[in-house]
């Protein structure tokens, strides 16, 4: 929540879930009238428009999900629920704008490999090795998660396996025996984990950390069971509980919030880069670069300049603490700038004219 993109991404999550409770509402709706069952579908295809202008590659997924919801989670669709034109209204809520922007953009969304994409582009789509590429790095963002969930279950086992032969094993098959709707729940989280993380592996500028938060939503409602099954068959004492709950806490997101990162400092750079600007008039284009005196030290600044620019939103960021519109804001390209920033990591900025 503390830079515009992380906003966009939790702001798109929620309306996903938002539109998941439409289509799920709307296609139980046995007790309710015609009119009901459409109120919930225009509120699926809205939420799923909002989606669009929030973070368009995430709402992506709304589309399989909820044609896999309606269908396949709910177990007698009623009404146009059980149609395929609701469904395909969907996609054409979430294609049109997206095909719209393809065609503004010169094609640039769809430009694939690493190269191809444009620098500017929020989102670009490539090919298979990238996609190994982005599923390793997924791996490696939720290998403290799956770390934690791994020790909290081992503990519980070990509680349940304490008190009598057969009850972990009896503990898990209960839990793989639960259903979310018609669906079996081991298949729940597959299914819906592979369709949530699938957007985040075709793109080719970046893979961050966040990408994995959808796509582990649905893992963690069978996590839930098995830990909950596992709590019934052993009765755990309640300290081993107080454990649990402590390993399961989020500790490397909560390191981050107080390490030197780049994400935590890109409010103070543009507290001091609204500072540096203040008085100036709206350049046509104006470029940050490092610069520090030195070579090595240039290099380093480099590297943290672009991650910083990224978590302090890039233009928008920058429009943002500024208040201007239509100045173009480039991140390490000096050519015809009206305007330069030089960025040498905790040292002051210098603002520069030509």
């Amino acid at each position: 929540m503390r830079w515009p993109s992380g906003f966009e991404q939790l702001g798109c999550i929620a309306l996903v879930f938002a539109c998941l409770l439409a289509v799920d509402r709307g296609a139980r709706g046995v007790t309710d009238g015609p009119a009901a069952r459409w109120g919930w579908a225009l509120a699926a295809l809205s939420l799923a428009s909002a989606g669009v202008m929030v973070k368009a590659p995430v709402i992506t997924v709304v589309v399989p999900a909820a044609l896999l919801w309606g269908r396949w989670v709910v177990p007698r669709p009623v009404g146009i629920w059980r149609t395929p034109w609701i469904y395909l209204a969907l996609l054409a809520v979430v294609a049109a704008p997206l095909g719209a922007r393809e065609l503004l953009s010169g094609g640039r969304l769809g430009a694939g490999g690493g190269s191809g994409a444009a620098v500017g582009d929020p989102f670009a789509i490539g090919g298979g090795s990238k996609v190994a590429s982005n599923l390793w790095l997924a791996a490696i963002e939720l290998n403290p998660s799956v770390t934690s969930v791994v020790l909290a279950v081992g503990a519980l086992a070990l509680a349940a396996r304490w008190r009598g032969r057969g009850l972990v094993s009896g503990a898990l098959r209960a839990a793989a025996r639960q259903r979310v709707g018609s669906i079996a729940l081991p298949a729940f989280c597959l299914v819906f984990g592979a369709v949530f993380l699938a957007p985040y592996l075709l793109n080719t500028r970046y893979f961050a950390r966040y990408y994995v938060w959808l796509a582990w939503a649905p893992v963690c409602v069978g996590v839930a069971a098995v830990l909950g099954e596992l709590c019934r068959a052993g009765a755990a004492p309640r300290a081993m509980l107080v454990a649990v709950a402590v390993v399961l806490l989020p500790h490397a997101d909560l390191k981050r919030l107080f390490s030197d990162t780049a994400e935590n400092r890109a409010p103070q750079f543009l507290a001091n880069l609204a500072l540096a600007l203040e008085g100036r008039p709206e350049p046509r284009r104006m470029a940050i670069v490092a610069d520090c005196g030195d070579e090595r030290a240039t290099r380093a600044a480099e590297a943290d300049l672009e991650r910083v620019f990224q978590f302090a939103g890039e233009k928008s960021g920058v429009h943002r603490v500024t208040r201007w519109r239509r100045a173009e804001i480039v991140c390490g390209d000096a050519r015809d700038a009206d305007l330069r920033v030089r960025y040498c990591g905790a040292a002051p900025l210098v603002v520069e004219s030509p």
